[in-house]
């Protein structure tokens, strides 16, 4: 058995993966939210896997550690893939990458910019999804007229906003690439490789497949040069499950992200015919990477979380108001 936890509105990405792609995994699969942990049933042995770390708060994330702490204690029972205490952030991430040479831009948070910020640059939530929150902004004049807005003026939300440097990774014939590898516990698939004319380059705005685009793609998932380098980032993220984004520029590569609750591979209806053999491989190999997984402290069972003192009450009620935060969704 795999255990999903995540926040309630995102933890049925796993569901949603095998209703469209595998659904001999249903029954291996079992999916719950940190909001609705209960202490009277007994949790299945298997592997547990804790998602949604970039949009917890940090109060949510105490959570997340003990109930890690609480599955850690019964190894005979449980493996466990994303540790908190391993994850050091999307934020620290960039910053470790940076310092190592690997990324040639740097992020800050929203108020403590350098001096020397190299512009353009955007900004964006540590603790969404939902990716840049603004145009390229190209001088410190304009970057502080846009914090300076209604839409920056949540105070929950000032406290996660970076400023990240643009680093320019189009193509000759001006065509921008996005590379995505999903990790499941070393185990390392290539995603996918969307092209498009925007330099944001979500599902939605990959602008166009043609032959070009597909043959790339599939060069990328069948061949997948970056591998020894990706498992690396992800060690150094403490991400164990998660998919990593990332570009190419003059031959080396610039991560964006790490997710730690991606969508899997999206359902079948919104892929383009022209790539649905490479994604359907794709699905292939992660559906067996998890089946796999799944056979792991199988016919075990324990409570390990049979304490209310392990959730204080004001951790309870903090995910109880989840509502003021709509606009990380």
């Amino acid at each position: 058995m795999i255990q999903f936890f995540g926040t309630r509105d995102h933890v049925d990405t796993a569901n949603q993966f095998a209703d469209s792609w595998a659904p001999e995994l249903r029954t291996h699969i079992r999916t719950e939210a940190y909001e609705n942990i209960s202490f009277r049933k007994p949790l299945p042995g298997g592997v547990c896997i804790f998602m949604d770390f970039e949009r917890l708060l940090p109060l949510e994330m105490s959570l997340a550690r003990r109930l890690t702490a609480a599955v850690r204690a019964l190894p005979e029972k449980y493996i466990v893939l994303n540790n908190p205490d391993h994850y050091i952030g999307r934020l620290r991430l960039l910053e470790v990458l940076h310092e190592q040479g690997i990324n040639d831009f740097r992020a800050f948070r929203a108020n403590m910019t350098p001096d020397d910020l190299r512009f353009p640059v955007f900004v964006r939530s540590e603790i969404d999804h939902n990716g840049p929150a603004t145009p390229l902004l190209h001088s410190r004049d304009e970057l502080k007229r846009v914090l300076a807005s209604d839409a920056f003026q949540d105070p929950q939300l000032q406290k996660h906003l970076m400023v990240t440097e643009f680093c320019d990774c189009m193509e000759a014939g001006g065509t921008f690439r996005k590379y995505s590898v999903m990790n499941i516990n070393g185990t390392l698939i290539p995603r996918h490789l969307f092209s498009s004319r925007d330099w944001v380059l979500k599902l939605q705005s990959a602008e166009f497949v043609d032959t070009d685009s597909v043959a790339k793609e599939e060069d990328f998932l069948r061949n997948f040069p970056h591998a020894t380098q990706i498992l690396e980032i992800f060690r150094l993220a403490g991400v164990d499950y998660g998919r990593i984004d990332y570009g190419v520029r003059n031959g080396r590569i610039q991560v964006w992200e790490i997710n730690t609750n991606p969508t899997i591979v999206p359902v079948q209806e919104k892929i383009h015919p022209l790539r649905m053999a490479d994604q359907a491989e794709s699905a292939r190999r992660i559906a067996a990477v998890l089946k796999t997984l799944s056979m792991s402290r199988a016919g075990t069972s324990a409570f390990p979380f049979r304490s209310a003192k392990m959730l204080p009450a004001k951790i309870l009620q903090h995910f109880s108001r989840r509502t003021h935060r709509q606009h990380r969704k």
